[in-house]
């Protein structure tokens, strides 16, 4: 087993398991999470724009679409944490 220890480098960015200087890091976890709110949050607005409430020719309000973007958010995070710590036999890959 090896008893060294990452070096902080830019080369790192590109190695499995190497450490990134922060000033870099920080960068790249700000796209990260905008990719994610984006491709989350993308779908259901397209869906919600296009949707007409039943019976009716009326488009969804913009409260309940609101309220459709939240309910997303909340259940991509609880995905997330099952992801993150497993329950029983319940494992994402």
């Amino acid at each position: 087993m090896k008893n060294q220890k990452d070096h902080v480098s830019v080369e790192n960015i590109y190695r499995l398991n190497g450490r990134v200087p922060l000033s870099k890091a920080i960068p790249f976890g700000l796209q990260h999470v905008l990719a994610m709110f984006v491709s989350n949050l993308a779908p259901v607005l397209i869906v919600c724009s296009a949707a007409f409430v039943r019976g009716t020719n009326n488009h969804l309000t913009s409260a309940e679409i609101t309220q459709i973007l939240q309910c997303a958010m909340f259940v991509a995070g609880i995905g997330t944490c099952l992801q993150l710590y497993p329950i029983w036999k319940i494992l994402f890959v």
